[in-house]
């Protein structure tokens, strides 16, 4: 069976041709998420493409990931990236589709869970670290979305802490200084290398105390980590991870030189594909690259995981699944 997915990013937005039977992504495009300033036009740019693929194709099954809050009905809850609160994709689409929306993050958590590094784990988590920061939960066989859906944050809330011996009082909202989007704020800011390092560890163990934070809450078997900031920046990652068993609060989560026996798997960024009969997820091996994009003249990427597209997008298939070559698998003993 072929399905389309279509993963919408907040800079770019890849749609490819799944074959969900053989586990395999066949062809994808990547396109700008925001082309436009108005972002209902980017929302037809990325609707008409889909469709038109759809149809070339004769595929009916469209699944697509959405970088903000999706509630258990699948209409868009916030406006984070876009201004489509309250938009109910399935409404843009021709009534002989069959549409499924899901935030991007559970749609990479399913990915993991059916051909990657969460295969045969009961409780896992899922930590995006990108332009934002989020996560997932795969539990009890099926993903935790909460009540609403909106289990997904754990960054973006505005924190109050009181030091009532000091008498002062402390207000953020910790994904507002952690994000990708500050970090290169911070790269820009900062042009001495040590004063830049300096800064970049104190980032690290802000974001790995927010890891251990909901590792201590959700208490997961494993713990995978994606998204562009932690997979290109050895730097970042290395620390991160530091940090976040250093945070662990747990006896028997730690041996006994204080290192974790949690998992740590840093998958690249690899943009998940949900399809609809089972709502299981591919990856397509997507970097952080936007095509320039104009519809009826991008380049496809082939099958055999090299593109001509103006992504330059390299990589090789492993049992079916795409895989960029600078995949790193990191195992905490």
């Amino acid at each position: 069976m072929k399905t389309l997915g279509v993963d919408i990013g907040g800079t770019k937005t890849a749609i490819g041709i799944v074959d969900t039977k053989k586990g395999s992504v066949e062809s994808k495009i990547v396109i700008p998420s925001k082309k436009f300033k108005n972002d209902k036009k980017n929302l037809n740019l990325i609707i008409n493409t889909s469709i038109e693929l759809a149809k070339t194709h004769k595929i009916k099954h469209i699944g697509i990931g959405v970088p903000e809050l999706i509630n258990n009905k699948g209409i868009i809850k916030g406006d984070y990236n876009f201004k489509w609160n309250n938009y109910n994709l399935k409404n843009f689409f021709p009534s002989n589709f069959f549409i499924k929306v899901e935030s991007d993050v559970r749609c990479h958590l399913l990915a993991e869970q059916k051909f990657g590094k969460g295969k045969n784990i009961n409780n896992f988590v899922y930590i995006n670290i990108g332009s934002g920061l989020s996560y997932a939960q795969f539990k009890e066989k099926k993903i935790y979305s909460g009540a609403r859906g909106y289990a997904i944050h754990f960054a973006s809330s505005l924190i109050s802490l009181y030091d009532w011996k000091k008498n002062k009082k402390l207000s953020l909202v910790p994904e507002d200084y952690l994000s990708g989007k500050e970090l290169l704020k911070i790269e820009k800011k900062f042009k001495n290398i040590h004063k830049r390092k300096k800064v970049l560890m104190n980032v690290s163990e802000s974001i790995g105390s927010l890891i251990a934070s909901l590792i201590n809450t959700v208490d997961p078997h494993q713990v995978i980590l994606g998204g562009g900031v932690i997979v290109n920046n050895i730097f970042l990652k290395n620390n991160i991870i530091k940090f976040t068993k250093k945070y662990i609060l747990a006896k028997d989560a730690k041996k006994d030189d204080g290192s974790s026996n949690y998992y740590f798997d840093v998958i690249n960024n690899r943009s998940a594909f949900i399809y609809i009969n089972k709502l299981g997820g591919l990856y397509t091996g997507a970097d952080d690259t936007v095509a320039n994009y104009d519809a009826g003249t991008a380049t496809i990427a082939n099958a055999t995981g090299t593109s001509n597209s103006p992504t330059n997008e390299t990589g090789h298939f492993s049992n079916g699944l795409y895989i960029e070559s600078n995949y790193a698998l990191l195992k905490i003993v």
